[in-house]
């Protein structure tokens, strides 16, 4: 049997190679549209490529911390325990995002530097999608279970960095609020015992 994190990491990469194939297609269109002058089978292509791009973009985002996920502790009841409360955490994450104001909010500053450190792959672009940090959301919420009779600390915080990979300063906030999820939801009761 394969290893979970193994046939994760190949679906990402083939949604990638079809994704690429399909950016490809779309920006030649884009561009003999443009020079046939089809202004509106231009517009149209833009507008495709636009949001192919973000689709791209997203899935970048999710396999960078999916590759780097390294917990050998990660069981299939660890997803399945995931998978359940998914839509609640969700739902609850937009929600906290609309309260603080975070989803109106103007994007943060970028600097040179900032956009140098994600191209060497030091950093991570800035992302706020659902999707992008699910990976991380998931991650926190299996620790939560996993270490169940810890509290969260700078030896634990150490142990969880070194499990989840080389992306942790990104990963860190999100990672902690599945962890606290996980937490609120239920403290006492074991993920295996959960219905």
């Amino acid at each position: 049997m394969k290893n979970h994190h193994l046939v994760d990491a190949e679906l990402i990469a083939t949604s990638q190679k079809i994704l690429a194939l399909q950016l490809a297609g779309l920006e030649t269109a884009h561009v003999y549209a443009g020079l046939l002058r089809h202004t509106e089978i231009s517009a149209l292509l833009a507008e495709l490529l636009s949001a192919k791009k973000r689709s791209s973009e997203d899935l970048s985002g999710v396999a960078l911390h999916q590759v780097h996920w390294r917990a050998d502790w990660w069981a299939p009841e660890h997803t399945s325990g995931w998978e359940r409360v998914k839509a609640a955490f969700h739902k609850d994450w937009q929600q906290t995002k609309a309260h603080v104001g975070a989803a109106d909010a103007p994007p943060e500053e970028h600097r040179v530097g900032d956009t140098l450190a994600e191209m060497s792959g030091k950093t991570t672009a800035p992302t706020s999608t659902f999707e992008s940090q699910e990976p991380a959301f998931r991650y926190g919420y299996g620790a939560a279970h996993h270490y169940e009779d810890r509290d969260w600390d700078p030896e634990l915080e150490r142990e969880l960095q070194s499990n989840y990979g080389g992306l942790w300063d990104p990963a860190k906030d999100s990672i902690r609020g599945g962890w606290n999820y996980a937490r609120k939801e239920s403290r006492s009761i074991p993920l295996e015992r959960q219905a």
